[in-house]
Parts: structure tokens; sequence; C-alpha cells
């Protein structure tokens, strides 16, 4: 199936075909790797037991299991080999001038460079999660967490050294000029352009919001700091002196604890829990929102800050890389370099100033078109392209 012109994608997450012939998976990817096959054939080399399956312009070859560092630790040669005969066995009809990319760091990432040296490879990082976890596990799990931390750090110096990057990670891409293309730092929205028109005309750019609502997205879990947000969202309330509400919309571990949380703030905030968010219903929940929150200790490029953007509403986000990159780049929100106290601070500048929200709120929408699917897939492939040649 695979032509001069394809592009083989190793993604390490368990991905198969539904019975439409659509990517079926949680993974983020899988829209940008479906926007993709519209371009050029796509082969996906992905972990997990699913059956090899092919449909229009994709091939689909699980590699039998998720390469992980336990797997790794427990035979290192056999790992190793493991990976060496997959690879040689489903690239064996693959040009040898068909560019490869490499999603995430990992170490079945950095033996796939070292398996196919004579190959074109790049690295794509989504946002940044190249940055090593935190250690928040005690007794064995620490020891084992930190030791996969190190390892991962060694293997992203490594791979940063010798590969071309393609995406963004700490230190986001700068746009430049490549064989003639301008190319952009690749910050995928989950929206093609025709679904951000669509959402555009759907929703207002009106700063009058009363009562004022912060919204927040995603699982309610230690690494999301969702505690550090409903202090800050009381402080911001006590000073406000009006109503206002927190809309979190997600579930997790943590939600009866983050409940007692916010009963016992004891201000003018009403912290609203809505549980997990269905599908596609996004766009919807942010309308009319002072900012969407990002409140976690470290993040990639989640899927609901551009279709916040579409939408037109500003980011609040704590200095976390990429994300913050966007922001200050494009003035489409506020970065927030301290703690609650400083994040506070943050919600009263957009509240209080109705001119700096439509600001930024214009400057959001701009930026969600710049962000835009199928935009951004074309420049991926016109950076590979100009990159390889």
């Amino acid at each position: 199936m695979m032509s001069a012109a394809g592009l083989v994608v190793m993604l390490w997450d368990e991905v198969g075909l539904d019975v439409s012939g659509r990517l079926a998976s949680e993974a983020s990817f899988v829209r940008v790797l479906e926007e993709l096959r519209a371009q050029v054939p796509v082969l996906l080399l992905c972990g997990g037991k699913s059956i090899r399956a092919e449909a229009d312009h994709i091939r689909v070859a699980p590699l039998g299991f998720i390469p992980g560092f336990a797997a790794w630790l427990r035979s290192p040669a056999r790992f190793s080999a493991a990976i060496h005969r997959l690879l040689n066995s489903e690239l064996e009809n693959v040009g040898a001038a068909v560019p490869i990319l490499l999603v995430d760091v990992s170490i079945a990432n950095y033996l796939a460079m070292k398996t196919l040296p004579h190959r074109k490879l790049f690295l794509y990082l989504r946002g940044d999660d190249a940055r090593e976890a935190i250690i928040r596990q005690r007794g064995a799990a620490r020891i084992a967490g930190t030791l996969h931390a190190l390892v991962l750090r060694s293997i992203r110096r490594r791979m940063l050294k010798r590969l071309p990057l393609v995406g963004a990670g700490a230190a986001p891409l700068p746009r430049r000029v490549l064989a003639g293309h301008t190319v952009w730092p690749f910050y995928p929205s989950s929206l093609t352009r025709a679904e951000i028109d669509a959402v555009m005309r759907g929703t207002a750019s009106a700063a009058d919001r009363n009562p004022v609502r912060i919204v927040w997205i995603g699982r309610l879990v230690a690494i999301k700091r969702v505690d550090r947000l409903i202090r800050a969202a009381a402080g911001f309330a006590r000073s406000w002196q009006s109503v206002v509400e927190l809309h979190l919309f997600g579930d997790g571990p943590l939600r009866q604890e983050l409940e007692l949380l916010a009963s016992r703030t004891g201000s003018s905030l009403e912290t609203v829990f809505h549980g997990r968010v269905p599908g596609g219903g996004l766009v919807t929940r942010l309308q009319g929102a002072l900012c969407l929150a990002v409140t976690s200790a470290w993040e990639g490029f989640p899927k609901v800050v551009p279709e916040a953007l579409s939408a037109g509403i500003p980011i609040v986000a704590f200095d976390i890389g990429s994300i913050s990159s966007l922001i200050e780049a494009r003035d489409v929100g506020i970065v927030v370099r301290g703690g609650e106290t400083a994040m506070a601070g943050a919600f009263q500048a957009l509240a209080a100033s109705p001119e700096t929200w439509r600001v930024k709120s214009a400057n959001a929408r701009a930026a969600a078109l710049d962000l835009a699917l199928d935009d951004q897939c074309q420049r991926l492939l016109q950076h590979l392209q100009a990159s390889a040649a």
C-alpha cells in the first residue's frame, strides 16, 4: 500500500481500526493521523495486540506489546531484539526515502532510531511530553519512577541531539522558511478550519459576564493541581465581591477530596463538579466563560486549549512550556509565574478590564485558525519533505 510519498508513524499507544475503517484509540494523536492519511499513505506502527488491518491510505501494524520501561528493565537484550525484528518485518516494503516520524521520547523509539540508522528519522514532541515526570510515589514505586525519569532524560538528550525535531518542546521551534515553505511549531488543534469557523459563528465575543465563570477541563488527579485552582478561585472571589462560578468538567480519584475542599472555601465561590465530559462537548462548556484555567504541573498540548481559543476564551495557565509560549507569543491569555495568589490576580486582571478581555478574545480566535488541524498537518508534511530534501 505504501508509496514513496508515504509517511511511517511510530506511536506507542494501542490503536486499531473500527468497522468503518477509522482509527480507534484514546490517544490524542489519532485525529492527526486521520488527517495525515487524507494527504499521504500512512503506516502506523503501534503497541498492543490488535489484529493488523488496512483501510483507505492506512495500515495499522501492532507490534504485539506495549513497549514500556518495565519490559526493557526485565530483559533489555530481548526487548531490543524484538523491536529490531518487528520493525524490519513491517518496513521491508517501505521505500528507504520515506520519512519516519517517531512520536515522543521513549525507550522503544530510541531503539528504533538505532535499528534504522540509514533512514530519515524525525522526532515529534507533543508539547512538553519530553519533560521528566514528577516523582510522587513512595517506596519501590518511587525508586522505579526515579530510574525511569533518569533513563528518559538520557534518551531525550541523545535523541534531540541526533534527530531533526518536528513540533514543540520546552523551547518551541520558531517560525522559519525551509525550501520555500513556512514552517510553524506543530500545535495541532483537534478541529479543522471548517470546524473552527463553525465554532466562531456559534459563539459570541461579549466580555460582559455575570456571574464570572472560570472553566477547567481534565482528570481529577494530583498532577493537574486542581486544589490550587480552587484556592486561587476562592481568593479571587473574595476580592471580587460578587459571585464567581468555578466549573470543573472531568472525573478522577480526587473528586471527593476536592469537593470537600471546595465546600470549605468560605467565600462567594460556587464550585460545580460536572463529571466526565462526553466526546465533542467541550466547546459548548466554554461559551460565556471568563477563561479556561490550566493548572497542571506539566502538560503536552491538550486539545481543549485550541478549542477554547476557537470560542474566543482566553487561557490562564501556570508556566508549563508550550502552552505558556503560545499564550505569550499570541497574547491569548495570561501566564501565571507564581502560586495561587498570582493566579487569583490573573483572574482579577481579566475580569476587571473588559477591554483587555476583548483583545485577548480576538487574538484567541485568530490563533485558533493558525492551529487548524488540516493546516497544521499540511505544514508538518511540508516540514518533513523540506528537511528530508
